[in-house]
């Protein structure tokens, strides 16, 4: 009876958590297509390096089409821009425009609001219990995962 009271309780917590990611995006002003957004915005912040769609396309697990869709709507709401790389005219970098960079601030800001709600009233070993088990889990479903293809 656990694992099915477990099972329940990831899947609502799955979904309350991304019902949270969509709302606070939304507070900070991102469009809501698609929760794939605000995954390119944070990569974008916090990669050190260069960033070109074959990047991104690994980082969301997308194909080249979806996400060359997702970056021209990104570009047109004034998200990122493509720059030219110069001795490959068909590469190009993705980069933040400086809105980019305040909606992705405000973003997080927002993000780390709601985490910080997620984790009310547990002390701060009740979270690093919580992470360990939720890391066991994770690599149980990996395993999994793993398992079943063909």
């Amino acid at each position: 009876m656990n694992q099915v009271e477990i099972s329940r309780l990831l899947h609502a917590l799955n979904y309350r958590w991304h019902r949270n990611v969509v709302s606070s995006q939304e507070k900070a002003g991102i469009d809501q297509e698609t929760i794939v957004n605000g995954r390119i915005l944070g990569h974008l912040e916090f990669t050190k390096e260069d960033v070109y769609q074959k990047d991104l396309e690994k980082v969301v697990g997308l194909t080249k089409s979806a996400i060359s869709a997702i970056l021209s709507r990104m570009e047109q709401k004034g998200y990122i821009e493509r720059q030219s790389v110069q001795g490959d005219a068909r590469l190009k970098r993705i980069v933040l425009t400086e809105y980019g960079h305040r909606i992705t601030h405000d973003l997080k800001q927002a993000m780390d609001e709601a985490d910080a709600t997620f984790v009310k009233g547990l002390s701060e070993a009740e979270q690093q219990e919580l992470i360990r088990m939720l890391r066991i889990i994770h690599t149980n479903m990996k395993e999994l995962e793993a398992e079943s293809k063909p």
